[in-house]
């Protein structure tokens, strides 16, 4: 028997539920080993990781800044659609704060409106998209969005000339703005470099000819859908396969299982 996992996570969220893979011993199990070159910060859950991201949108809002959530196309972005509606819901953020989304995500979540009915393993109703705009004016480096709210857009990692690329150059100059990250974000992205980067630093938007100071918030929060290594080590235990193969993962997370 082979069992193959491609990206796997125990734990459910807004939007999935937690993994639920076939009994019994396999001969060969090909797993993901994304999330193999680093643990989860000690008391920091997944529950806590959205509470912390709530806690930073509502402070944001309450300060007029306006929030860019750049977020990946199939699933991140339906999941954090949902967190903001039923956040809106329970009063954690004003029900009147703007909620703007652009991108094939937008498309992707229509499509899982209907696939929601027919499924059991994830839940998307069409009330997570009420009140969502589309975004029809032009963003232009260095001029802040004239309408405050929640802008989450396309590409996770502001892979240049992507709505959310365009966008984290109009907000980034305004100490009132935020920047959330909620997904991976490779070391060589502009997402990554970003990250590297102090309050106060300047940093370029290469194909613009814009470079600007870092004066808005930029945090990056663990709403990662992949297991943590521990998680992902015990499965394998568990299973006791003959051939173990190793994907999805840098050299460092592989050579972490390999070790262990």
């Amino acid at each position: 028997q082979i069992l193959f996992s491609g990206d796997m996570s125990f734990h459910s969220t807004a939007l999935l539920k937690g993994a639920n893979p076939p009994a019994g011993k396999v001969d060969t199990l090909v797993i993901e080993t994304t999330r193999g070159s680093y643990d989860r910060p000690k008391d920091s859950t997944y529950q806590s990781e959205v509470q912390r991201f709530l806690k930073s949108l509502s402070t944001t809002i309450k300060d007029g800044g306006s929030v860019l959530v750049p977020a990946f196309a199939l699933g991140r972005m339906q999941e954090i659609l949902l967190i903001i509606q039923r956040a809106k819901a329970e009063g954690t953020i004003p029900k009147e704060t703007p909620v703007f989304a652009t991108g094939l995500g937008v498309d992707i979540a229509e499509q899982m409106i209907e696939l929601s009915k027919k499924s059991h393993h994830f839940s998307f109703a069409k009330q997570a998209m009420e009140g969502v705009k589309p975004m029809r004016f032009e963003i232009k480096p260095g001029q802040d969005f004239e309408e405050k709210g929640i802008y989450v857009l396309g590409s996770g990692m502001l892979v240049e000339h992507t709505p959310s690329f365009l966008a984290a150059s109009a907000v980034m100059a305004q100490k009132e703005n935020s920047i959330c990250f909620v997904g991976y974000c490779d070391p060589d992205t502009p997402a990554g470099k970003l990250l590297q980067c102090k309050p106060g630093d300047y940093f370029n938007f290469d194909g613009l000819f814009y470079s600007t100071k870092i004066n808005c918030k930029v945090d990056k929060f663990d709403l990662s859908s992949h297991a943590d290594r521990a998680d992902i080590l015990k499965f394998i235990i568990e299973k006791d396969p003959r051939c173990v193969i190793l994907t999805h993962g840098s050299e460092a997370s592989r050579e972490w299982f390999m070790d262990n």
